[in-house]
């Protein structure tokens, strides 16, 4: 593939890249990031995609992979300064620190999902996708998402009960 036809392809599939890297991620930069490498990769393996029209599930399945190599090398857990302090006009006090420690929790709730649940939780209730969307970004079956998607739930309530039974 030369550099002129591989620059169409690649503007043609960027913004989908950059949507699936945003469903793993929740950072837009480091979804560029992973855009950015997913762009290196791509050049690097252009002779390894057989048609152009092929590139697109390429670019796929190597968005997936960076983005969980990146989970894994920086572990998110969030802390009190990524909470917003600043109080809302017509609520009290008392009801935004309430508000906030509740985002907290259900963040570090969320962050100690495994990185495909997370990925899952964050497609289905972020970006909306449905079970087919996301089942054909992560190559598996709409089952498998709903099980997946399920477990993690399951999680979710398990923990944030803990807490509020303390």
């Amino acid at each position: 593939m030369e550099l002129k036809e591989f620059t169409e392809t690649v503007s043609k599939i960027r913004a989908q890249i950059l949507k699936t890297a945003l469903c793993h991620l929740y950072s837009p930069d480091d979804a560029e990031d992973v855009v950015q490498e997913t762009m290196t990769i791509l050049w690097v393996r252009r002779n390894n995609i057989p048609h152009p029209d092929k590139m697109l599930h390429f670019a796929t399945v190597v968005v997936k992979s960076v983005s969980i190599d990146m989970l894994r090398k920086r572990k998110r857990t969030f802390s009190l300064d990524e909470v917003t302090m600043e109080p809302q006009n017509n609520i009290d006090a008392q009801s935004t620190m309430e508000e906030q420690e509740q985002q907290l929790l259900l963040k570090q709730a969320v962050s100690s999902l495994s990185n495909k649940q997370q990925a899952i939780v964050r497609m289905r209730n972020v970006e909306n996708l449905s079970y087919a969307e996301i089942a054909a970004i992560l190559g598996t079956t709409e089952s498998s998402v709903r099980g997946t998607l399920s477990r993690a739930r399951a999680t979710l309530i398990n923990q944030l009960n803990k807490y509020y039974n303390e």
